[in-house]
């Protein structure tokens, strides 16, 4: 089972998990064997085998049981882009791809436990049809929100007010202005930042404002609002 979830002729490999130490990591875990008893059982259903082999990769990936593939990505993901730019390959696939790779995998260890005489249909495990060849299905949902997909920075290393003021910077190329996120000017010492927006004329009572640099929510009075615009804090009640 081992050998299929890490990758073999008809699987896909997980990187920087090989065989031997995926194998010695979920060894040694207790939950794993009832797991891979359901991906190795004939009687298993589709969502059976989905179900247990996303918790082994979970498992994989350094989750826990009640962690979900998806909230452990995101986890992984914020401590990558903390510290460096991120790898996609480096992170957990995603619930729905992990969904159609245990199905593939339970297919594999079905045919190599019948010694290749299975019944089953390969499109009713992870594979469609193309033209006249199976073809895996990677997932069925996008990798990540459509807000985030479409996120761009730039990486202008210039530290000026002249910065990202050219079509030079990704950002000021697809209408975007800079963010925090942004290489050399963090959305705050270029040409192409947010501009600051009056709410004087605001007919709101109350608003919540979030500053990026305390990390704290304060209500404030209509006639008394100080404004900190970060495009990850535009918090409105």
């Amino acid at each position: 089972m081992i050998h299929a979830l890490t990758g073999c002729d008809t699987t896909s490999a997980l990187h920087g998990h090989g065989k031997a130490s995926a194998f010695w990591k979920l060894v040694h875990l207790a939950e794993t064997l009832s797991l891979t008893d359901v991906i190795a059982s004939a009687t298993a259903t589709p969502d059976d085998v989905a179900s247990a082999g996303i918790k082994l990769l979970v498992l994989l990936y350094g989750g826990t049981m009640s962690d979900t593939l998806n909230s452990l990505r995101f986890s992984k993901y914020m401590q990558k882009i903390s510290t460096s730019p991120v790898l996609p390959e480096k992170l957990p696939p995603t619930e729905r791809a992990g969904f159609y790779h245990s199905l593939r995998v339970h297919l594999q260890v079905m045919q190599w436990a019948t010694l290749n005489t299975s019944v089953m249909e390969a499109t009713d495990w992870g594979w469609k049809v193309e033209g006249k060849m199976l073809v895996p299905i990677p997932t069925d949902l996008e990798p990540a929100p459509e807000d985030l997909l479409k996120v761009i920075r730039c990486n202008c290393k210039r530290t000026s007010v002249n910065q990202c003021v050219t079509n030079m910077c990704t950002c000021r190329k697809n209408g975007l202005h800079c963010i925090s996120a942004c290489g050399g000017c963090h959305g705050e010492s270029c040409g192409n930042v947010q501009p600051d927006i009056d709410f004087a004329d605001s007919d709101v009572d109350a608003e919540v404002v979030c500053t990026a640099e305390s990390g704290n929510m304060q209500y404030v009075d209509d006639d008394d609002i100080t404004w900190q615009w970060e495009e990850v804090c535009e918090l409105f009640g």
